[in-house]
């Protein structure tokens, strides 16, 4: 069978089962015959998911309107302070609270600073050959930015406490104070915090800024010279492994 798929507004990226198919208008042929999940997705507009049947012979025609994405200009609730920084208890069942800004910022929608994997400066230019940290071990606190440069039990992330906030959260696009963002909203108590869209940092250029986000964990990946980080864009939410000396954004959390 075939789908023929339109959307208003066109260009939204077509996903039959999780697999792209490129973009609307598209007519797309041999597709098996039964129940598909279709997707559309078109940056600041929301996702637009839904059950499709496949007949032998015959095409499907769809043709979707998509909604943008509201603008989210509520104030992020703050739990409490350690050692002079805001964060949100999202009633994690590790206890795990999250700053409510990146290092290097002083409200949630700012970038802030860039750093390299388990490098405490940030840099104007981010390569491989200036690239100081190889050590094979997960990062300490003498190495370790969020700690440096916020002090008390504030740390980066570890790769199983961004797996918790993934797991635990539901994760919304939105635009806060004009920035592109994720909201990210605690399944638990409904709070939230707010991780910009702030790209990342690759020899003396910022790449990315309001299409994807790049935050490192503290944790090291089996080979080097790789490091787990998340990635945020507007495909959704992925834990990954990147070359350590890219800059990418922190966010602290303590307990």
């Amino acid at each position: 069978g075939s789908l023929d798929v339109k959307s208003v507004p066109s260009e939204a990226r077509i996903y039959i089962d999780g697999k792209e198919y490129g973009k609307t208008p598209n007519v797309i042929n041999d597709i098996l015959i039964g129940e598909h999940e279709l997707k559309l997705t078109k940056y600041d507009y929301e996702d637009l998911k839904k059950k499709i049947t496949i007949t032998e012979g015959k095409t499907l025609t769809i043709n979707e309107k998509l909604f943008e994405i509201e603008l989210d200009e509520t104030q992020q609730v703050v739990s409490g302070t350690v050692n002079g920084h805001d964060y949100v208890d999202l009633g994690l069942p590790s206890g795990l609270l999250w700053a409510t800004c990146n290092i290097g910022a002083n409200y949630p929608e700012e970038y802030g600073d860039y750093f390299a994997w388990g490098e405490v400066k940030p840099k104007t230019e981010y390569t491989q050959s200036n690239y100081s940290n190889v050590t094979n071990e997960d990062s300490p606190s003498s190495t370790d930015a969020a700690t440096t440069h916020w002090g008390g039990n504030w740390h980066t992330p570890t790769d199983a406490e961004w797996a918790e906030l993934c797991e635990k959260c539901t994760w919304e696009r939105t635009i806060l104070s004009g920035v592109k963002g994720y909201k990210v909203i605690s399944n638990i108590n409904g709070n939230s915090i707010f991780l910009p869209l702030g790209g990342f940092r690759e020899d003396n250029s910022l790449n990315e800024t309001r299409s994807s986000g790049c935050y490192w964990s503290s944790s090291l990946y089996s080979t080097n010279p790789l490091a787990y980080g998340v990635l945020l864009s507007d495909k959704g939410i992925g834990r990954r492994v990147y070359n350590r000396y890219y800059g990418f954004s922190i966010r602290p959390v303590c307990q």
